[in-house]
């Protein structure tokens, strides 16, 4: 008798893990957000479609992160108190060039999350997501970049460690 199906159906409701994926189809993503509740949705909804996720809660941090390993995708805020989403954005592209970028805003005292969602475009974020973002909404966005080039066009694939500067 095979026993797989219920193997994968423990995995699910115990660990959290919804679906497999080989280790050339898994992201390494980066999540940023000075928000511990937004850190812990995001997370939890990256590792059940089979991804890798390091979680920080600032820009400043999230820097230091992509000086020291490779990121495939990276996920951030805009508005956060210790070093702000667009300056990573343009940190990141600098650091690991062909590392996908969704942000993510729902706006700050000055600007609203629209005026920060352009930021970021300028910036050089490939999607930009006005918050409140659902977990579904986080899942479509990654497949919707998964199946872009760093160039925009057909199949987005993960680069080596190799390709990154």
């Amino acid at each position: 008798m095979n026993f797989d199906h219920i193997r994968a159906w423990i995995k699910a409701e115990i660990f959290g893990v919804h679906e497999e994926r080989d280790a050339d189809e898994r992201l390494r993503v980066l999540v940023v957000d000075d928000d511990v509740e937004i850190l812990t949705v995001f997370a939890r909804a990256i590792h059940e479609i089979g991804h890798t996720v390091t979680v920080a809660r600032s820009g400043n941090s999230a820097g230091r992160i992509l000086r020291e390993r490779a990121v495939d995708l990276l996920i951030t805020d805009i508005i956060m108190p210790d070093g702000d989403g667009a300056t990573l954005i343009s940190e990141a592209q600098r650091l690991q060039p062909r590392m996908k970028i969704i942000a993510i805003s729902g706006g700050g005292f000055v600007l609203g999350a629209t005026d920060c969602t352009e930021w970021a475009r300028r910036s050089g974020a490939d999607l930009c997501i006005v918050k409140p973002v659902s977990p579904s909404q986080l899942r479509a966005a990654i497949r919707s970049l998964r199946s872009l080039d760093p160039c925009g066009h057909s199949r987005f694939e993960p680069p080596t460690d190799g390709q990154h500067t």
